[in-house]
């Protein structure tokens, strides 16, 4: 499992508006809380800064911090999003 980004060659070639269609119809989707709650605790703190830093990006403030409430609670002592 990776925890960088990608390299220019390793993303394939579409068009900037297919890509932002395709950007936020994923944020409409995973924006939705009741999807965080059910996931969010048994993802990786990187694949949880993944989700949360595309949503904030696309001005889905409110919903990273759902997903980020929603998954600290099962981190541990010296995880990224533990909280005690």
């Amino acid at each position: 499992m990776s925890t960088g980004a990608a390299s220019a060659s390793e993303i394939p070639n579409v068009e900037a508006a297919a890509l932002v269609a395709a950007l936020h119809a994923f944020v409409r989707e995973w924006a939705n809380s009741p999807l965080a709650s059910d996931i969010a605790g048994k993802l990786t703190c990187w694949e949880l800064e993944a989700i949360t830093g595309l949503l904030t990006v696309l001005g889905e403030d409110a919903a990273a911090q759902a997903w980020t409430d929603a998954h600290a609670p099962n981190d541990e002592d010296g995880d990224l999003h533990y909280t005690p």
